[in-house]
């Protein structure tokens, strides 16, 4: 899992929650799709792709980081 938030199955890029950024995740790659478990719970499932060096990415899965962003108060922004 890369700092993108995003793995590498055989030659093409996913996308995976930012909340994983650094952790380490189990892929299971089936004929149609795959699979990213996070200990034994499943963040994501994934529709294959079939081109190679390909990139899937879900804007869910960055905006779920944004959501929790807070604005700054009022009497620190210049």
């Amino acid at each position: 899992m890369d700092r993108y938030s995003q793995i590498t199955a055989r030659t093409n890029r996913y996308s995976v929650p930012v909340r994983l950024i650094g952790k380490k995740v189990r892929v299971m790659l089936h004929a149609s799709h795959l699979v990213v478990y996070d200990q034994n719970v499943e963040v994501a499932r994934r529709e294959r792709l079939i081109a190679k060096c390909g990139i899937r990415l879900e804007l869910d899965h960055y905006l779920e980081d944004r959501l929790r962003w807070r604005p700054l108060p009022a009497s620190r922004v210049r």
